[in-house]
């Protein structure tokens, strides 16, 4: 994060420094909520579920350590690197929808089988509903690029 770009202003870097450490928050927040029921367990050997449970787990981890990433590259200044990455967020974002239906849909299996039903199919319903306005965002986040080179 020192090695910023001389070439901004002071408010510039007060608002890259607010918003690399936003994503540092992000990734603290992420981590540390999932730690009770998913890390903790894991690193125990206590954690048990279907093996696409990790997959989800891995890639939606690994996209909040991509918006950090992504993050301390626009306010280091390297632009040309963070937009070359942003492809890599296009690719992990497509697969992670398709992992998010396929794990909502497996544990959904699992759940209505343990006699959860109708909460089960609740709950569902409403992580399946939200994908389209997921998707949505995302699209007009792409539609809104504007190349900016250093």
């Amino acid at each position: 994060m020192a090695a910023t770009i001389g070439a901004h202003s002071g408010h510039d870097l007060d608002t890259m420094r607010f918003h690399w450490r936003m994503a540092v928050v992000f990734v603290a927040i992420a981590f540390s909520g999932f730690t009770p029921t998913y890390w903790a367990r894991l690193a125990s050997g206590t954690f048990s579920a279907p093996p696409i449970v990790h997959v989800h787990a891995t890639l939606l981890f690994s996209w909040t350590l991509l918006y950090l990433v992504q993050t301390t590259l626009v306010a280091t200044g390297r632009t040309a690197r963070h937009q070359a990455l942003g492809l890599l967020g296009i690719a992990l974002f497509s697969v992670m929808c398709c992992v998010i239906v396929a794990t909502r849909l497996i544990l959904l299996q699992a759940e209505v089988h343990a006699g959860f039903g109708d909460a089960a199919r609740r709950f569902s319903a409403i992580a399946l509903c939200s994908l389209p306005l997921l998707i949505g965002f995302f699209a007009a986040a792409i539609a809104n690029i504007r190349p900016r080179y250093p």
